[in-house]
């Protein structure tokens, strides 16, 4: 039920891990037929997983077909901080047009079934502009059925925050 283990950009672990209805020995059926625990493990379904690195590394590429072979043909994409709905064809226009090369990590995966929450550091290769995205999945079957991402540009704090002296940036605790 642990897959894809693996070192990202930064030298940051990334771990895939099975929705809990995947992981043996952890669902309702099994958990309300303890007495006939031997029988039910013979009885594992098989269920495609999401990869979400390789989804991730196919963004970062603006892998048109790569991207695509992770979506249902009828899934939709949207980004509520600008409003937008987007079609597959159109989310995958919109990613492979975007100006500039990227690299980024994900830093933060969250796996339930039939979702995925990503946390995705994302900057160009130039270093020059960082974005956070906060990425929603709905999966089925192995297979996006509807993302919502939300996409926040790094930097320091406004200039009104800053004058108040409260809060720190992370990392310097």
């Amino acid at each position: 039920w642990l897959s894809g283990l693996r070192r990202t950009t930064g030298n940051r672990l990334c771990v895939n891990i099975a929705p809990r209805d995947q992981i043996p020995n952890s669902t309702p059926e099994f958990r309300r037929n303890r007495k006939n625990a031997a029988d039910f493990s013979t009885q594992k379904k098989t269920v495609p997983r999401m990869e979400i690195g390789a989804f991730w590394d196919a963004v970062l590429w603006q892998d048109a077909e790569g991207m695509r072979a992770f979506f249902w043909p009828d899934a939709r994409v949207d980004w509520p901080n600008t409003g937008e709905r987007f079609t597959v064809a159109e989310f995958l226009h919109a990613n492979c047009e975007y100006p500039g090369q990227w690299e980024g990590e994900v830093e933060r995966v969250l796996s339930l079934p039939g979702e995925i929450v990503t946390v995705t550091r994302v900057w160009n290769r130039q270093k020059t502009a960082s974005h956070h995205a906060v990425s929603f999945f709905q999966v089925r079957e192995g297979r996006i059925a509807a993302l919502e991402e939300y996409w926040g540009d790094d930097g320091p704090a406004p200039q009104w925050r800053q004058a108040m002296h409260i809060g720190r940036r992370i990392g310097e605790d």
